[in-house]
């Protein structure tokens, strides 16, 4: 709920402009492309993880699971 397009698409947004002129935003193919950019250029290891059930909020919906998240990405960082 967090992209005003989907909001708007849902009806919730008067004078919403239609998805030809503010289409909902593909996020999850946006990631995957700046994540395979970032890794093809730079060799370093890439790891997505998709949690279901949420918007674009996923700092405030799901902060404890991003704060493991981090945990364990920086621990392995530090074993390697």
């Amino acid at each position: 709920m967090f992209d005003l397009a989907y909001v708007g698409k849902l009806g919730a947004i008067a004078g919403w402009l239609k998805d030809d002129s503010c289409p909902p935003q593909p996020m999850l193919g946006q990631i995957d492309a700046v994540l395979g950019r970032y890794q093809s250029s730079s060799g370093a290891p890439v790891r997505k993880e998709v949690l279901e059930g949420i918007g674009r909020g996923v700092l405030i919906e799901r902060s404890e699971k991003v704060a493991e998240l981090i945990r364990e990405a920086t621990s392995a960082g530090r074993r390697s």
